[in-house]
């Protein structure tokens, strides 16, 4: 996994939207695959996941996690709003796949420092959604230098936490688990190979990683399907039973939510 800092952020952009929110408007309970940044331009959001909620006023933005079941919307208590978000992997690859990682880390709600500073993150929000409307041969360049300058904004509030690679026993557990892959490999074997509780096996990989031993057994067994897929030509339900699911449709399930195409795209 590469850990990038804030000079390291390069955005690709994969939404960029501004709408109207109608009152009582919300969404979810839904996850999305990417990081998504809202900035509301008029009104309160509110935020809410299995940790708690959160409110989130014009001059800040909300930074959703890829993956995390949630609900997002206007505060009851507001008439109507206005907001402006982004789709976004901060660098090459895919954060939930664990490719890489920021230090510091998003926070969840940012808080702009002064007036000047929340009016360019709220502009650039703004520019980048028409721009994503747009289409030509610089479009994609345009998004990135856009958005790179609100979410750097952004970036330069976040708090430091260091974050070290995995260390040596979750690499150890890592090797262990995509060499067993096909066969399986849970939470207890990973416990009983390190000593450990299984509690503890997921808090470490939750921590290091940021998925669990479960997702990350998901991720090798698509990556195997997926090959045999798109390398091979082997169909779907004898790639998956080879990659160690027995249901095919929870297989077609479980790749569409890694890669976000269905399997059968996949060729």
């Amino acid at each position: 996994m590469r850990v990038i800092n804030t000079m390291g952020i390069t955005p690709f952009v994969r939404i960029a939207n501004h709408h109207p929110v109608g009152k009582g408007q919300a969404w979810g309970p839904r996850t999305v695959p990417d990081l998504q940044f809202i900035c509301p331009l008029r009104g309160t959001l509110f935020y809410r996941d299995e940790h708690g909620e959160a409110r989130v006023s014009p001059g800040q933005v909300l930074c959703i996690m890829p993956e995390v079941r949630h609900v997002v919307g206007l505060l009851p208590t507001e008439a109507r709003g206005v907001l402006a978000g982004l789709h976004v992997e901060l660098a090459a690859g895919r954060w939930a796949h664990g490719d890489y990682r920021t230090d510091p880390l998003p926070a969840q709600v940012t808080t702009l420092p002064d007036a000047a500073a929340a009016t360019a993150v709220k502009a650039a929000f703004k520019r980048a959604a028409v721009v994503f409307g747009e289409y030509h041969r610089h479009r994609e360049a345009l998004l990135t230098a856009i958005a790179g300058e609100a979410l750097i904004r952004c970036a330069m509030t976040w708090r430091t936490t260091p974050l070290a690679p995995p260390g040596g026993r979750t690499a150890t557990l890592v090797a262990h688990l995509r060499t067993h892959a096909v066969r399986g490999v849970d939470r207890h074997e990973l416990a009983e190979l390190a000593g450990l509780t299984p509690e503890h096996i997921n808090a470490l990989f939750k921590h290091e990683l940021g998925l669990t031993p479960r997702e990350v057994l998901n991720h090798e067994r698509c990556r195997i399907a997926w090959q045999l897929i798109h390398e091979q030509g082997i169909p779907v339900a004898e790639a998956a039973a080879r990659a160690g699911y027995s249901d095919p449709f929870y297989f077609s399930r479980v790749f569409k939510k890694i890669y976000a195409v269905s399997p059968s795209r996949a060729r």
